[in-house]
C-alpha cells in the first residue's frame, strides 16, 4: 500500500488527495515518526494558514525531519533541501570527506517523490550518483556533469528529465545536444548552460525547447550581438530582478524563450535580489550599443525587497538606450 500511495502522489504532483490519504494512514500507524509525518503533510496541505499551524508544522519537522529522511539525510545537503507539502521536492548531494555511503539510500521512500535533484559539486562519486539518478524514478530537473550524461542517457531505467542544467566545456559542447537526443533527455523543454558559448546558438535552434538559462556572468555582454548573428533576431529585453523557481540558481542569468515561430528574440536578464553592480554596469553599456532599430521593447521587472536602487539602475539603463525607438514597459 505504502509503495501504491507513493507513486501515486509522485504522479500527480498537484493534488492533494494521494498526499491526504497517505496522510491518514500514517497517523494510524504505531510508531511516533509515522504519525508526526502524516499530521505534517495533513498541515502542509491545509488551506487555513494561521501561526498556530506555522509554529506547530515547525515543531514537527524540526523534531522529525531527518527520521523520515532516514538515510537519505546523510547524502543531501541540509540548507538545499526543499520540501512541498509534506514530502521532499528537491535536494543537493553532499559535498563532503569522507563523502557518506548511498547504497543505504537506495530504494527509499523519500526519493520517490524528488522531483529536483542538484549534483554538480557533490564530493560523492559520480557513478554512485547516477546510480541513484536511474533508480529516482519521479525526477524532474536534474543538474550534473556533462560527463554524467552519457551512464544516464545508456540506462533502461533513467527517469524521463524536462529541466537540465549542465556546465559543459568547449570541447565537451558539441557533444552534449546529441545527447539530448536520448530516450531520457527528449522531453527536456527547459535548459540551463553554465560556461557556455554564445556558439552553441545554432545547436538551441534545432532543438524544441521552451527556455534557455545561460548563467556566464563574465560574458554577458556577448550573447545580445550573438542573437543577432544567429538566425532569430532579438526584438525584447527584459530585465529581471528574481530567482529562476525550479533550480534557483543565484547570481546573474540570461533567459532565452522563443516566440510562435520558433525565433529566438526574446531574451530576460534575470540576478537575484542582490547587488550584481559589475554585472549590470556590463548590460548597460552593451544595450547602449544596440543600432537603432535592432530592438522594440524593453521591460523591467523587480521585487520590492531589491538589495540595490532599482529606480536608479532603471534610469540608467533608460539613458544608455535613448537612442533607441523603445516601447518601455
Amino acid at each position: 500500500m505504502t509503495a501504491a500511495l507513493l507513486d501515486a502522489i509522485a504522479e500527480a504532483p498537484n493534488d492533494d488527495g494521494p498526499r491526504l490519504v497517505y496522510a491518514d494512514w500514517l497517523q494510524q500507524q504505531a510508531d511516533e515518526t509515522g504519525r508526526a509525518h502524516g499530521e505534517y503533510i495533513a498541515l502542509a496541505c491545509s488551506t487555513q494558514r494561521n501561526p498556530k499551524r506555522t509554529l506547530r508544522m515547525r515543531e514537527l519537522f524540526d523534531r522529525h525531519a531527518d527520521a523520515w529522511l532516514g538515510p537519505v539525510a546523510t547524502v543531501t545537503d541540509p540548507r538545499r533541501r526543499s520540501w512541498a507539502r509534506g514530502f521532499l521536492d528537491g535536494c543537493s548531494m553532499i559535498a563532503r570527506r569522507p563523502h557518506p555511503d548511498v547504497e543505504p539510500t537506495l530504494g527509499h521512500a523519500a526519493w520517490r517523490t524528488l522531483r529536483v535533484l542538484t549534483a554538480h559539486d557533490t564530493t560523492i562519486p559520480y557513478n554512485e550518483v547516477t546510480r541513484l539518478i536511474c533508480e529516482t524514478s519521479n525526477l524532474k530537473a536534474l543538474y550534473v556533469p556533462q560527463l554524467s550524461l552519457d551512464v544516464i542517457a545508456a540506462s533502461a531505467h533513467a527517469p524521463r528529465i524536462t529541466e537540465l542544467a549542465v556546465a559543459p566545456s568547449g570541447s565537451q559542447l558539441h557533444q552534449l545536444f546529441p545527447l539530448l537526443s536520448a530516450e531520457c533527455f527528449a522531453g527536456v523543454r527547459r535548459l540551463h548552460l553554465f560556461g557556455a558559448v554564445p556558439a552553441m546558438l545554432p545547436e538551441v535552434e534545432r532543438k524544441d525547447l521552451t527556455l534557455i538559462v545561460i548563467t556566464v556572468p563574465g560574458t554577458i555582454q556577448y550573447w545580445l550581438p550573438a542573437l543577432d548573428e544567429a538566425r532569430s533576431r532579438l526584438t525584447e529585453v527584459r530585465l529581471v530582478s528574481s530567482v529562476f523557481p525550479l533550480l534557483e540558481r543565484r547570481g546573474m542569468e540570461l533567459v532565452l524563450q522563443p516566440d510562435e515561430d520558433r525565433r529566438w528574440n526574446r531574451l530576460e536578464v534575470r540576478w537575484s535580489e542582490h547587488d550584481e553592480a559589475r554585472l549590470r554596469d556590463a548590460i548597460i553599456h552593451r544595450l547602449g550599443q544596440l543600432p537603432v532599430g535592432s530592438l522594440s521593447r524593453l521591460s523591467f521587472v523587480g521585487p520590492p525587497t531589491a538589495q540595490f536602487d532599482v529606480a536608479r539602475w532603471k534610469t540608467r539603463v533608460l539613458h544608455a538606450v535613448r537612442h533607441l525607438d523603445l516601447a518601455i514597459d
